[in-house]
């Protein structure tokens, strides 16, 4: 779900369910849930622009 708008960001709100024996080990959860969310948008062509500094001297 789309939670804010920024000129600079579309800031998204994902929650999930975590089951009792999972509780132990949320480091490894969120890293796994970063890590399908970020190829869910990949497979449907949905780029993460990061932001580009350029120094010209």
């Amino acid at each position: 779900m789309v939670d804010s708008l920024s000129a600079l960001s579309v800031n998204l709100k994902i929650q999930m369910w975590i089951s009792p024996d999972s509780l132990d080990v949320p480091p490894c959860i969120i890293a796994e849930l970063l890590e399908r969310v970020k190829q869910a948008l990949d497979d449907v062509g949905i780029e993460i622009p990061f932001p580009h500094l350029q120094l010209l001297i």
